[in-house]
């Protein structure tokens, strides 16, 4: 955390917000990091400062090598279905095999390193919903070549969630460190917050905050923010927040967090059963879903794969399936809403058209807590997994 910035440090922060371009930006951040002093409290924040940079000293010379060769990137993937996860892993790890045996995607499988070399995605149903799976390229173990690694990890970014992949016949934890090394040099974290906070910058209206901070009224948030040249801003609290959560979510709003699983691939090897269950332990310690499997012996069917990452993605996402029927109807929906956990019935019906939540009158709800059938409720009213709603309008 950032301890006792100076007022000049503070005041350039703004131009890093209205950086209009990635040259511009660099010269904000850069002036920043100049008067950020120097001790302990501010390593963190120095060094997120000077990788900031140098991604995007990164990101202009990709960009100038494409404008030269005249190449354009096949990288990005139109999102489809209700869930997407980016399948990622160094080369061979068995990803090509796993997008097989999960989705109806033929990519090809073979012994060579980087066979894959654009984005394969493929689609799976499970509950109803439907997973969009994609097979990136491989990473690259060598921060000196970066190759497609940058457009990997802005599918990262794009994506709801990330599967990673390991291979047990070489050694798991080495994979998995250059995998996270590599994210975090890009901003992203596996690491959940406890507390989220999001800033939305606005042209008027001062700063307004949403939530519960628990150690500074409204008025010390304003105060923090205008000292960082920010005057005009919606600030958003989920969970319970403190004033240097605040502070947090101006330096490092473009750090962005994803859900992982971890897939500890060619489990059926000598040895490679024991590797699993040892780190398996320890993932699973830190909060990591972790599951063990062959793609080529299949010793997980592709049912249980399925169930285990479609439950597992919906519980970390928290995410819920809600099924509509339209009035005088006798059966609901066959494919559900996927919506976040606390969705309320008004909320279902701005889903499906404006008009209808502007013009609610009442629901009906059936639901596997009330056995007796339908119950009438208001907008408010809080839906669980698997709810069907009948939304009734002037």
């Amino acid at each position: 955390m950032p301890a006792n910035l100076p007022a000049k440090a503070r005041a350039k922060w703004i131009k890093v917000i209205e950086a209009r371009d990635k040259r511009e930006k660099i010269k904000a951040l850069e002036e920043f990091l100049s008067a950020i002093p120097k001790h302990k409290g501010t390593q963190k924040l120095v060094s997120h400062i000077r990788r900031q940079i140098a991604l995007l000293k990164r990101e202009i010379e990709l960009e100038r090598k494409k404008a030269k060769g005249g190449k354009k990137s096949s990288f990005m993937v139109k999102k489809e279905g209700d869930v997407q996860a980016v399948i990622i892993g160094l080369t061979n790890v068995g990803k090509s095999s796993f997008l097989r045996l999960l989705t109806a995607a033929k990519p090809e499988v073979s012994p060579e390193p980087y066979t894959t070399k654009k984005p394969i995605p493929g689609i799976f149903l499970y509950k109803d919903v439907y997973f969009q799976l994609v097979e990136a390229p491989a990473l690259l173990a060598e921060a000196k070549s970066l190759g497609w690694t940058p457009q990997v990890m802005a599918l990262c970014r794009n994506a709801d969630a990330l599967i990673i992949m390991v291979d047990l016949s070489g050694d798991p934890l080495y994979q998995l460190n250059v995998i996270v090394r590599l994210l975090n040099e890009y901003k992203i974290t596996l690491k959940e917050p406890k507390v989220k906070v999001k800033i939305m910058y606005r042209r008027s209206g001062g700063i307004q905050v949403i939530g519960d901070i628990s150690d500074a009224s409204s008025k010390q948030v304003e105060e923090l923010l205008n000292s960082y040249g920010i005057r005009n801003a919606l600030v958003k609290v989920e969970g319970k927040a403190k004033l240097e959560d605040i502070e947090e979510s101006i330096l490092f709003a473009d750090s962005i967090y994803k859900p992982a699983i971890i897939v500890l691939n060619k489990a059926d090897l000598s040895g490679a059963f024991k590797k699993a269950k040892i780190l398996a332990e320890k993932l699973q310690k830190h909060g990591f879903p972790v599951v063990a499997i062959s793609c080529i012996e299949k010793t997980l069917s592709s049912r249980d794969l399925a169930a285990f990452i479609g439950g597992t993605l919906l519980e970390k996402l928290g995410l819920i399936r809600i099924y509509t029927k339209a009035p005088y109807s006798k059966t609901p929906s066959k494919r559900p809403l996927v919506v976040k956990k606390g969705c309320t019935v008004i909320e279902v019906a701005e889903k499906i058209h404006s008009r209808l939540a502007k013009n609610f009158k009442y629901a009906k709800v059936w639901s596997n807590r009330n056995k007796g059938g339908p119950v009438k409720v208001g907008p408010n009213y809080e839906l669980a997994d698997g709810d069907v709603v009948e939304i009734l309008a002037y």
